[in-house]
């Protein structure tokens, strides 16, 4: 009995994705999915986060102790999978989070949890603007300590390091996986936090830097709860995690 449920619950699925066109898929920055918070209604990073630290104060020479230990001591392994981290834009770049959520995240397969994630790139863009862009700028670690970041840092050399948006962004994906995925969430909250880390193997942010974006994801996934297009879209995204292929441990042993 229990079977032929499962089965009919399987073809549901399947009918309702094949009567519902999937969205189409960016292929260009003009394309990317608008987010769900609005400017005017979204929580502003200046009124929540407090300034970075001064130059020269015992705070930034801690981060800059702190960040040339961490960039030292990287392993090459370390500092690939940093640099994988570092992606963003492509509708897979979620596909970092496979091993945590055990299933191969394909764009095709799950459009809808893709242009979700993808969502949140943007809110953490509007929640951070006012420290991020209307702020003051903070030199990024590898051009003020002159060392070589993980992937290629010309476009990001004159924009601010307080806060890190990648660790926004990664913060905030493990905290929408977890609520789509509860019994996982101990190893998705895991990824997410190692994912703030690679911004400071790469050598782009400070710990206080990434730290701030933490808090930057907290807040834009706190501001989803109330958001009725998200929590639509989470339900359907929920069924289609259940339809991706899984990804075995011998996989992420291999990719590792």
């Amino acid at each position: 009995m229990q079977k032929n449920i499962l089965f009919l619950f399987s073809m549901l699925l399947l009918l309702t994705a094949c009567a519902h066109p999937k969205p189409h898929l960016w292929s260009m920055p003009a394309e990317y999915p608008h987010g769900y918070l609005h400017s005017r209604q979204a929580p502003h990073a200046a009124a929540f986060l407090p300034s970075f630290p001064v130059s020269g104060s015992w705070q930034d020479l801690n981060d800059k102790k702190q960040l040339l230990q961490i960039h030292a001591l990287a392993t090459p392994a370390r500092r690939e999978q940093a640099a994988e981290d570092a992606q963003l834009g492509q509708p897979d770049a979620p596909k970092v989070f496979e091993c945590a959520l055990g299933k191969k995240i394909d764009p095709q397969r799950a459009p809808v949890l893709a242009t979700m994630l993808a969502r949140i790139v943007m809110d953490v863009e509007t929640v951070q603007k006012s420290l991020k862009v209307d702020g003051q700028t903070r030199i990024r670690p590898y051009v003020d300590l002159k060392f070589q970041p993980c992937v290629d840092g010309q476009l990001l050399a004159k924009t601010s390091s307080y806060p890190s948006g990648h660790a926004a962004i990664g913060w905030a994906w493990a905290l929408i996986l977890s609520e789509l995925q509860p019994n996982l969430a101990d190893v998705l909250l895991h990824r997410g936090y190692d994912y703030g880390e690679s911004r400071l193997v790469c050598g782009f942010h400070y710990p206080t830097d990434v730290a701030a974006g933490r808090l930057v994801g907290s807040v834009v996934f706190s501001a989803l709860q109330t958001n009725s297009l998200y929590k639509n879209e989470a339900i359907i995204a929920k069924r289609e995690i259940l339809m991706l292929r899984p990804k075995s441990n011998k996989e992420c042993q291999r990719d590792n």
